[in-house]
């Protein structure tokens, strides 16, 4: 391998799978269109080096499978993997490589995994870099406070992430807590815009979708309780949900029924996410302002534009940089149900041709702000500033 290559490692599922998936693939896009071949090499089970696309450059994005995720064998052994040993493999697959890469881009694994990769680019005089989307709250770790999870991600947060060579970071909250370190680059979630059809909206009806898995994050019970409300106010308000099943919404929400007005769909793949969203009029995204929210940075907000959907959420993280009230999508004031409320009323009245320029919106957006073609300047001036500002080998701890 002659050509430039960056390896993007984590013990993740890679090309498809989870939010860290798109996160991943969106950034590698963006990179590829720079001219560096980029290989994933991911969590999921051992498999060769297979190609994905090819940009315009020429440069390509291929990925691999190390088996970092360890999704067989015993609770205990996949944990003890987990907190000690991963990052191996991955050690040993870029040990193989002809060619050391220009720049390792770490996704995940909290400290083990960050520590093993760190070490061998130190000892190899390769640049590594972190992409940093979370900041964990402990009520998100098993265990809690005290749990290995959470204080594994306290050691990486505070002693391991800092003394990598950069930094990729998803809001202007992380980076506000790394960028005195070493160069960053905020990147926000990057998709490529599918090719989207016209599409009518239902005169009469609000239709709305929310999709993905609320765990602690996402305010579910309040976006269903803001429907009926709307409703009982005499709005014709539709809610799907896809993602959990109906007895996994009902637990997490604390209800013991679900209104008439809301529909659970349960998993669906990929391939018909959007056909969910296609013959929606908005998503609905709901969420608390707290750290971990204000860190992170929600993927299906940029899904859904993507999509020609506009969205209906409250401010966290960087949202207010995007989302404009009224024309993109509306804004909640706060996570009240009366304030859901009253912005799925506002949202219902909109006539047919309204609706229909707010779809244009979104997508100008998507194109705009979130493509990885958009983003591939700032991810070379960040490469340029990682290399001239690393320091020399060595500091392998």
């Amino acid at each position: 391998m002659d050509k430039k290559w960056v390896a993007y490692v984590g013990p993740i599922k890679f090309p498809w799978g989870q939010a860290a998936s798109k996160r991943v693939r969106g950034n590698a896009q963006a990179i590829v269109e720079l001219g560096y071949d980029v290989i994933v090499a991911s969590g999921e089970k051992t498999s060769p080096v297979r190609r994905l696309e090819e940009a315009s450059s020429g440069a390509t994005l291929s990925w691999c499978g190390l088996g970092e995720l360890r999704e067989s064998g015993r609770s205990l052994g996949k944990l003890l993997h987990q907190l000690f040993f991963c990052g191996r493999r991955t050690v040993k697959w870029l040990d193989r490589q002809e060619k050391k890469p220009d720049f390792v881009i770490v996704y995940g694994g909290l400290s083990t995994f960050a520590w093993h990769v760190r070490r061998w680019c130190r000892a190899n005089n390769v640049p590594v870099i972190i992409d940093l989307v979370e900041w964990y709250d402990p009520s998100q770790m098993l265990g809690g406070r005290f749990g290995p999870f959470y204080l594994s991600s306290c050691v990486a947060m505070k002693w391991i992430y800092p003394r990598f060579d950069g930094a990729i970071t998803i809001s202007t909250f992380l980076d506000s807590h790394f960028n005195k370190n070493y160069p960053t680059v905020i990147a926000p979630p990057l998709l490529q815009v599918p090719p989207s059809s016209p599409r009518q909206s239902i005169p009469g009806q609000l239709s709305l979708i929310y999709a993905g898995t609320p765990g602690k994050k996402d305010l579910l019970k309040e976006i269903i309780l803001g429907v009926e409300e709307a409703v009982s106010l005499g709005r014709n308000v539709k809610l799907t949900i896809v993602g959990p099943d109906c007895e996994q919404v009902k637990l997490l929400c604390g209800l013991d029924r679900l209104p008439s007005s809301v529909s659970v769909l349960g998993k669906v793949s990929q391939e018909e996410i959007e056909i969910y969203y296609q013959v929606a009029d908005f998503s609905v995204i709901l969420r608390e302002s707290e750290r971990f929210t204000n860190a992170g940075f929600p993927t299906k907000f940029v899904e859904s534009l993507s999509f020609s959907t506009p969205v209906i959420s409250n401010i966290t993280s960087d949202l207010d940089m995007y989302l404009k009230d009224g024309v993109n999508g509306y804004v909640i004031s706060s996570v009240g149900v009366a304030d859901v409320s009253s912005v799925l009323c506002k949202a219902a009245d909109l006539s047919g041709g309204e609706k229909s320029e707010m779809r244009k919106q979104a997508l100008v957006t998507a194109i705009e702000s979130f493509s990885p073609s958009s983003y591939s300047g700032k991810f070379g001036v960040f490469f340029d500033r990682v290399g001239c500002s690393r320091p020399g080998p060595g500091d392998l701890l």
